[in-house]
């Protein structure tokens, strides 16, 4: 399922489908996220957070510290 919300200076659109941003929109229609362009790439690759992939030595490093996974 597709939501989308928006004021009166961005409208944004997620995906259920793992919470993926789909498109941000300024309110003059200016897009910031990319739109998959099968001309270029047709797919897409979201930014997950806080981290993807792993770990080396299984530690994260942080501005405010550090933790093992």
């Amino acid at each position: 399922m597709i939501y989308t919300i928006k004021n009166d200076k961005l409208t944004a659109t997620v995906s259920s489908k793992g919470s993926e941003l789909i498109s941000v929109k300024s309110a003059d229609g200016k897009e910031f996220i990319w739109q998959a362009d099968e001309k270029f790439w047709a797919r897409s690759a979201p930014v997950l957070f806080p981290i993807v992939g792993g770990l080396k030595d299984k530690k994260c490093i942080r501005y405010f510290g550090s933790f093992s996974a």
